[in-house]
C-alpha cells in the first residue's frame, strides 16, 4: 500500500489531464489514513524526517496553516493531524461588481486601446459580443474541455501579440507535463518517481529575471512559467467546486514559488467557455476576483491576460527586481542591493551598496501561504567574502530579526549579521493594492513585510557531522550560544536540528557550533504572553509546551534545552555512521498527532534511552551523557507538573526567571557536556574518531543515507551586469524528504535515497 503522500501525489499528478481532483484524493486517502503512522513506506518518512506539526502539518500542502484570516476557506481533507484535518485554504474573495479600472488600474493600455483591438481582431464578434469559442449547445451533448484549449491559446496568443507584450508567448502545456523539483512519490514497483503536473495553458518567459532555458531542459518547465491558465467547462466547474479547482491551480503556482526563488506572487487565470476568474497566489494566500463573463466583459478579460503577462514592468511585475540570472547556465544570480546598514553600525543613516552572486537553488519554505523563507548562499562580488542571504515576509505586527541579531552582535556560538535594512515598503498589502487599485485589507486580516537581510555563513546542520567529537563540538557550543542569548534577555523559541550549524573550518572554541534563526526568538524584557499555539518542531518541542496550560507555564530556556535533549538524542539513536541512519519505528510517537500522546512518550524516552541507542553510539559515552541530560531534563519537568497539580497555579513570568534563574540550568548542561568532551578525547578506543559500524550485522533493517549538501558559495569568476561600489559604505541610507522541518521557517529539507 502506498503512502499517503502517495496517495495524494499520484493523484493530483493526474489532474491536467485526468481530472482527478481533490475531491477523488479524499476518497483515496480515507482507508489508509488511520495506519500513516504505521506503515513501512510513510513510517521511513516521518520516522528520520520528523516533521512540523505546529504549523504547515501535511508536506503536500500547497497552504500552510499557520494563522487564521476573517476570509478563510476551510476544506477538510483526510491527513495526519487527526481523523480529518485541515488544509487551511485562506481564500479572500473579491465582489463580481468590482469595475474594471480598479484592476491593474496602472495598466500601460487603456480600454480604448482594448476595444479597438476586439474591433480589429476576427476573434471576437462585436455584433454577437461573443469570442470565437466552442458552444455547450446540448446538455445531452458530450463537451469535452480540450476543445478549448486551442482557441484560447489563439486569443491569449493575440493579446499578448498585438500590445507587443516582449519575452512571453502561451504554450498549450495540458499534455506536457513539467516536472515538480522537490515531489516524488512512490509507484507499484517501489521505484520513485518525480511528480509531474500540467496547467492547461502556461504563459512562458523569457529574460533576466528567468532562468535561460539550458541544455539538459527537457521540454517545457515551470523554472519559464509566468502564470498558469486553467480551462475547464461551465460544466465540469459546477460539478467540480471551485474551491476544489483553486488548490488545483494553486499546485501549479507553488511550483512556480519553488522554481523560481525571485518570485514575490503569483497570478493565475480560471477560464470556462462563459466565465473567467483572477486569482493572486501571495503569502497570505490566495486572493481570487469572482467571476466575470468572458464574452460582455471582455475588455476586462483582455486587461486581466496583459496584466499578468507584464514581467519586464517595475510596477506590475510578480518578479523581485533586484534579481537576475547571469551566464548562460542558469546556475547563478546576481542580487543588488542598496541602502543596508552594516551591523556594527549605530548609524542608521548610514547605508551600504552590495552586488551579490547568489547559488541558483536556495534552501526554502515551499508553502504558499507564511513566511515563505529563502536562505541563500552568496559571495559578495567585490570583497569574495560567503555570505548568506535571508528573505522573509513576517507578519506586519512581529518585530524583523534584525532587532534582535543587533543585540547579539559579537556573541559565540550565536549566528551573525552582516548587514540589514529598515524598508518596510514591500508588503502584501501594497502588491494586492497594485492589482486592484486602493484595495485594502480587511479589518483583522494579516499583512506581510518583505524582510532580507545579510548573515555570515557557516557549515552543515548538526546531523551533518563527521565525527561523533565534531557532533559534541557543535553541540556544545550551540548549547552555549543559547546561553549567551538568554543572558542578553533573549529566549530562541525555535531549537531545531536546521538551526544548529556546525562551524566554519577554522573555528575555535565557541563558535564550532552556531544556533541560528531568531525569527521566533523574543525579547524577554518586553513580551508580553499570548494565547497562540506555541512555536518550534513537534518532534522536538517540550512536553510542557504540549500541554492545554497555555497561559498558566511560560515558555522559557528549559523548554529550549529540552528541545537540544531531543535533537541529541534523535542523532544517537538513528545514526550508524556520518550521514547514514536506520530506520527505526520506536520513535513515532515523537510526532504524535495527539498532544497528550507525544508528551507521554517523551516522558516515557528517559527511562528507555538504552534501549533507543543505535548499534554505534550504544555502550559509549554518549549513553552516559543522555542519561545525565535526561536526567535534568525530567526533574525540571517534574517540578513544573508538581507546581501545576494545586488548587491554584501560578507561575513566574519569562522574565522573572531569567532574573531569578540566569544561567544556572545552562551550566549544568554545559558541564555533562564538557565531561563527555573531555572523556572523549581521552577515550583508547578512539571513538570520537569513529567512522561508523559495520552494517553486515543489521541485514534485517532499513537504511537510509542523506544525500551530500551542498553549502559552498558562488565561487570563480563573475561577469556583473552594471558595476556598482560593493561594501563600501556610502550615505545612502513516499516522498523521502527525510529530516526535522524548523517550524515557521522550514528549510528545504535534504533528499536521501533508498539504499
Amino acid at each position: 500500500m502506498k503512502p499517503l503522500r502517495s496517495e495524494l501525489i499520484s493523484l493530483t499528478s493526474k489532474i491536467g489531464a485526468g481530472r482527478a481532483y481533490l475531491t477523488a484524493a479524499q476518497e483515496a486517502v480515507k482507508p489508509i489514513c488511520s495506519e500513516l503512522f504505521s506503515l513501512t513506506q510513510s513510517a521511513e518518512l516521518v520516522y528520520v524526517r520528523l516533521r512540523s506539526a505546529t504549523r504547515d502539518t501535511s508536506d503536500f500542502d500547497v497552504f500552510s496553516s499557520e494563522d487564521s484570516s476573517n476570509h478563510r476557506k476551510e476544506i477538510t481533507l483526510v491527513g495526519p493531524e487527526s481523523d480529518s484535518y485541515t488544509l487551511s485554504a485562506p481564500f479572500k474573495n473579491l465582489d463580481t461588481d468590482l469595475p474594471w479600472s480598479t484592476v491593474y488600474a496602472t495598466l500601460p493600455v487603456d480600454d480604448k486601446a482594448i476595444r479597438a483591438y476586439l474591433h480589429d481582431t476576427n476573434l471576437y464578434n462585436m455584433k454577437t459580443t461573443r469570442w470565437e469559442l466552442p458552444v455547450d449547445s446540448s446538455p445531452s451533448r458530450p463537451f469535452p474541455e480540450n476543445e478549448l484549449y486551442k482557441p484560447f491559446q489563439d486569443i491569449i496568443s493575440s493579446i499578448l501579440k498585438h500590445f507587443k507584450i516582449g519575452s512571453v508567448h502561451v504554450e498549450n502545456t495540458h499534455s506536457q507535463s513539467m516536472m515538480h523539483l522537490e515531489d516524488v512519490y512512490v509507484d507499484s514497483d517501489d521505484e520513485e518517481v518525480n511528480t509531474k503536473t500540467a496547467p492547461d495553458l502556461c504563459i512562458m518567459c523569457t529574460g533576466g529575471m528567468f532562468r535561460p532555458i539550458v541544455e539538459g531542459q527537457s521540454g517545457l518547465s515551470y523554472f519559464q512559467c509566468g502564470s498558469p491558465v486553467e480551462i475547464m467547462t461551465e460544466r465540469l466547474m459546477l460539478s467540480t467546486g471551485f474551491d476544489e479547482v483553486t488548490l488545483q491551480v494553486a499546485v501549479y503556482a507553488r511550483q512556480c514559488f519553488v522554481h523560481q526563488p525571485n518570485r514575490f506572487y503569483t497570478c493565475a487565470v480560471i477560464t470556462t467557455e462563459e466565465l473567467f476568474h483572477l486569482l493572486v497566489f501571495d503569502r497570505n494566500g490566495a486572493m481570487r476576483i469572482m467571476r466575470y463573463n468572458l464574452h460582455k466583459d471582455a475588455v476586462m478579460f483582455v486587461r486581466v491576460i496583459i496584466g499578468i503577462s507584464l514581467f519586464n514592468s517595475m510596477r506590475l511585475s510578480c518578479l523581485d527586481p533586484n534579481i537576475r540570472f547571469i551566464g548562460d547556465e542558469g546556475n547563478h544570480l546576481q542580487l543588488n542591493l542598496e541602502g543596508f546598514i552594516p551591523a556594527d553600525s549605530d548609524d542608521e543613516s548610514e547605508g551600504c551598496s552590495y552586488q551579490i552572486v547568489l547559488n541558483e537553488k536556495p534552501f526554502l519554505r515551499k508553502a504558499i501561504r507564511g513566511r515563505g523563507t529563502r536562505c541563500w548562499l552568496g559571495t559578495i562580488f567585490a570583497s569574495r567574502v560567503h555570505v548568506i542571504v535571508k528573505d522573509s515576509r513576517r507578519p506586519k505586527d512581529h518585530k524583523p530579526e534584525w532587532e534582535l541579531l543587533r543585540k547579539v552582535v559579537g556573541l559565540d556560538g550565536v549566528g551573525q549579521m552582516v548587514a540589514y535594512t529598515t524598508d518596510e515598503t514591500t508588503s502584501i498589502s501594497k502588491f494586492r493594492a497594485i492589482i486592484v487599485e486602493d484595495l485594502k485589507l480587511a479589518e483583522g486580516e494579516m499583512d506581510r513585510i518583505f524582510t532580507r537581510i545579510i548573515l555570515k555563513a557557516y557549515g552543515p546542520p548538526i546531523h551533518y557531522f563527521r565525527t561523533p567529537l565534531q557532533l559534541l563540538y557543535t553541540f556544545r557550543d550551540a548549547v552555549a550560544g543559547h546561553r549567551a542569548l538568554w543572558m542578553r534577555n533573549i529566549l530562541h523559541r525555535d531549537v531545531g536540528n536546521h538551526n544548529i550549524l556546525i562551524g566554519k573550518e577554522d573555528a575555535q572554541t565557541g563558535n564550532r557550533g552556531v544556533l541560528i534563526d531568531l525569527d521566533m526568538a523574543i525579547d524577554i524584557t518586553t513580551y508580553v504572553p499570548s494565547t497562540d499555539a506555541r512555536v518550534g518542531t513537534r518532534a522536538l518541542r517540550s512536553v510542557m509546551t504540549l500541554r492545554p496550560d497555555l497561559r498558566i507555564v511560560p515558555q522559557d530556556h528549559r523548554d529550549d534545552l529540552e528541545s537540544f535533549y531531543y535533537i541529541l538524542l534523535w542523532i544517537c539513536s538513528m545514526f550508524i555512521a556520518p550521514r547514514k541512519l536506520v530506520v527505526k519505528y520506536s520513535l513515532q510517537d515523537l510526532e504524535a498527532p495527539d498532544d497528550e500522546t507525544c508528551a507521554n512518550f517523551k516522558r516515557y524516552l528517559f527511562e528507555r534511552i538504552r534501549r533507543l541507542m543505535s548499534p554505534w553510539f550504544d555502550g559509549t559515552v554518549f549513553l552516559g551523557l543522555l542519561r545525565k541530560l535526561g536526567n535534568l531534563v525530567d526533574g525540571w519537568i517534574r517540578t513544573k507538573l508538581w507546581a501545576l497539580d494545586t488548587s491554584d497555579p501560578k507561575f513566574p513570568s519569562v522574565k522573572e526567571i531569567r532574573e531569578s534563574v540566569g544561567a544556572a540550568d545552562h551550566d549544568l548542561f554545559l558541564k555533562e557536556i564538557d565531561a563527555t568532551i573531555e572523556a572523549l578525547l581521552n577515550d583508547k578506543n578512539n571513538f570520537g574518531h569513529s567512522e561508523g559500524i559495520d552494517t553486515t550485522s543489521l541485514l534485517d533493517h532499513k537504511f537510509v543515507e542523506l544525500n551530500d549538501i551542498d553549502i559552498s558559495p558562488p565561487t570563480g569568476s563573475f561577469e556583473i551586469e552594471n558595476h556598482a561600489p560593493a561594501s563600501n559604505r556610502t550615505n545612502t541610507g513516499k516522498r523521502r524528504d527525510r529530516s526535522f522541518d524548523s517550524d515557521d521557517d522550514e528549510l528545504e529539507k535534504d533528499h536521501v535515497r533508498k539504499k
